[in-house]
């Protein structure tokens, strides 16, 4: 998994980087993967466990582009989400 999201790309140092994903609203990816309606099952603790633990898969990608780091199965099926609903909006 070697596709860095929009934020990782266009950052240009550490900081920078930090910054973006500050800003990064996973509010609709955590009530749609928290939705009854998904087969998730996820509670809003859960999700937001998992959010943070995104964050901070993001940061490693960042701060290692050219490692082969897979996530757990958790934060893959939130980056999912997140990869959804970024090419929703777009």
């Amino acid at each position: 998994m070697n596709h860095l999201p929009a934020i990782a790309k266009s950052a240009t140092n550490l900081e920078e980087f930090q910054q973006k994903l500050a800003k990064l609203d996973l509010e609709p990816i955590i009530f749609k993967i928290t939705h009854p309606k998904e087969d998730k099952g996820w509670t809003l603790e859960k999700a937001d466990r998992v959010a943070e633990l995104y964050k901070q898969f993001l940061t490693l990608m960042f701060l290692c582009p050219n490692a082969e780091v897979l996530p757990t199965t958790e934060i893959d099926d939130f980056w999912h989400y997140h990869i959804l609903d970024t090419a929703l909006r777009s």
